[in-house]
């Protein structure tokens, strides 16, 4: 799958599209085929460093998509389901893993894209 990935702190130039790995859910977690992430000036700090997190990382800590497969444990949730978190992290991916408890339903009167 396709992901933005950053290996080193600065500007825009340090955004990459790379091939990574498919995430596979873990008790707890939802995959997530990702429609929309938002943009914020939290995923701006972490790409300049104001914010640190650990190398290499992937922005995106809000996105809505649908639901792709679920971890152990998981229930309330289907695949296909369309859903939303502001509490994620990676949403600048095809697919990312959020925790369930960290995702809400999205209704039919919400585009993906409002969502994120």
């Amino acid at each position: 799958m396709k992901a933005i990935q950053i290996h080193a702190y600065g500007d825009a130039s340090q955004l990459s599209y790379e091939d990574v790995p498919l995430p596979e859910p873990k008790a707890g977690q939802v995959r997530v085929k990702v429609h929309a992430a938002g943009l914020n000036f939290v995923e701006i700090y972490q790409r300049k460093g104001l914010y640190k997190t650990g190398l290499p990382f992937c922005p995106g800590g809000e996105f809505a998509g649908t639901v792709d497969a679920l971890g152990e444990g998981v229930t309330g949730f289907e695949i296909g389901e369309r859903v939303a978190t502001a509490r994620g992290a990676g949403g600048y991916a095809e697919f990312e893993l959020a925790p369930a408890a960290q995702l809400v339903t999205v209704p039919p009167s919400v585009s993906l894209e409002q969502a994120a």
